[in-house]
């Protein structure tokens, strides 16, 4: 009859709003709450209130929008201010995200929810700095999560390696898994040390980090060491060569020119340079052209005439050409070189058994003589293990693999090599368990993990 002191409207959106949060539809009630502003103006209180109905309801776009209104007229609380950053976020709005959750820190102080919130956008930013920040109140907020310890040790490898083992340490006493890679950085360092040089330094750091798959974080490690010493030549030697691991996708290597620029300055530079020519002729193995390859490493050869490495990597290459002959004298010299390093020797006997050639004349011999150097060596104890089972020993061949899994359980190769002579004897029971440990154990795109998968498939559908 029109005597009622508010109009039907906002009584009927009062009514709404109430039904609504009876069952908890957010949304609809995120909808009403505007009319009511329309009547009562001051109550500027809820545009929060609308926005965090829209948030929890799943209409981030207005929820932002919402939100925003509420920060312009300086309506919004801190709890407010995550859940606009929240929502910014979801909508992919990620600087007025950052901006919400800092002027939230501001209203009540660092959390590690808003920094975690702050890590991960900056991380999608690529916004290293801010990460740096991020990751330093994360370690100081929450100083038994080593993870936090790890990335930003990692990261400072990069730029301030002597700064960033102080955390990579810190990350290791907190967690055991991290141990290996934190020594293999520290060892880096301390060796750089005698030189006194931080280009140097942040070369060795580079190569630690390249070694741990860092390749992003190796990468800066190598540019740092260039604008340092812009003559470095074995900076740009192994910049062109973590370029490729980055740049190339899949190991499509021939459609790529990744790292090119940088070999060449190397060599421009330093064409007596061990890394340059070696990176160059890895370079040119990827592309297939085997016989550029085998230019840059016989340049290798004749700088360090009593490197077994380089020794390897010119029968490797001349046997992928289908020189097996001339292949295997470069093995073996590698093992004149290094007669007491097992390494070369299974080596030597890994060609046999990838080419199968002399295996009971030459691979058998270089593998009895790795497990002399090294009895518990689980790849050397593998590998004689497989050349047995190629010789149709299979129960040597078994107490061999056995050996190598009491030495390393979960070398991955031997799981596939047992499982391989279990089904070669009948034993399916014992077969499918080695080959799915194989499966497990080993790095999932590894061949190992691949062959383990293919069999299998192949043998238990």
């Amino acid at each position: 009859m029109g005597i009622s002191p508010l109009p039907h409207d906002a009584y009927s959106a009062f009514g709404n709003i109430r039904n609504a949060l009876k069952v908890e539809a957010l949304l609809n009630a995120s909808s009403h709450l505007p009319k009511i502003l329309a009547y009562f103006p001051s109550r500027v209180d809820l545009w929060e209130l609308t926005g965090h109905y829209a948030f929890l309801g799943g209409d981030t776009e207005s929820a932002a929008t919402y939100f925003q209104h509420a920060a312009t007229i300086d309506s919004l609380s801190a709890s407010g201010y995550i859940e606009f950053g929240d929502a910014a976020q979801q909508n992919g709005d990620f600087s007025t995200a950052v901006e919400a959750w800092q002027t939230a820190i501001a209203m009540d102080g660092p959390t590690i929810e808003l920094y975690s919130r702050l890590y991960e956008t900056h991380d999608l930013q690529d916004d290293l700095d801010a990460i740096i920040n991020d990751l330093y109140f994360l370690t100081e907020l929450e100083p038994t999560n080593p993870n936090h310890f790890y990335k930003l040790g990692i990261i400072l490898s990069s730029m301030q390696p002597e700064t960033a083992l102080a955390y990579l340490i810190q990350a290791s006493e907190l967690e055991t898994a991290y141990k290996d890679d934190v020594q293999t950085i520290k060892d880096s360092v301390d060796a750089a040390r005698k030189y006194d040089d931080p280009a140097y330094t942040l070369l060795e750091s580079g190569r630690a980090l390249a070694n741990l798959n860092q390749w992003e974080h190796a990468i800066r490690a190598f540019e740092e060491a260039i604008k340092l010493h812009p003559n470095f030549a074995d900076a740009w030697a192994f910049l062109g060569e973590a370029k490729q691991h980055i740049e190339v996708d899949d190991g499509q290597y021939q459609n790529s020119n990744a790292g090119l620029v940088e070999l060449e300055k190397a060599l421009e530079i330093d064409p007596q340079s061990i890394a340059a020519n070696t990176f160059m002729a890895l370079f040119w193995q990827r592309q297939q052209h085997y016989d550029l390859a085998l230019v840059y490493l016989h340049a290798a050869d004749s700088i360090e005439p009593n490197n077994p490495n380089i020794e390897i990597e010119i029968g490797r290459t001349l046997a992928i050409m289908g020189n097996l002959e001339k292949a295997q004298r470069y093995y073996k010299r590698a093992t004149e070189i290094s007669p007491n390093d097992p390494h070369f020797w299974r080596q030597l006997a890994g060609f046999s058994i990838k080419y199968d050639t002399q295996l009971r004349e030459i691979g058998l011999p270089a593998a009895r003589k790795a497990i002399l150097l090294n009895p518990e060596d689980p790849a050397s104890l593998d590998t004689m293990g497989e050349i047995f089972i190629l010789l149709q020993d299979i129960y040597s061949g078994i107490r061999f693999l056995e050996r190598a899994i009491e030495a390393q359980p979960d070398y991955a190769p031997a799981h596939l090599h047992l499982g391989f002579a279990y089904l070669l004897i009948g034993n399916d029971d014992l077969a499918q368990k080695y080959l799915t440990f194989a499966s497990t154990f080993a790095t999932q795109d590894s061949t190992t993990a691949q062959q383990a998968r293919r069999i299998l498939d192949s043998s238990f559908p």
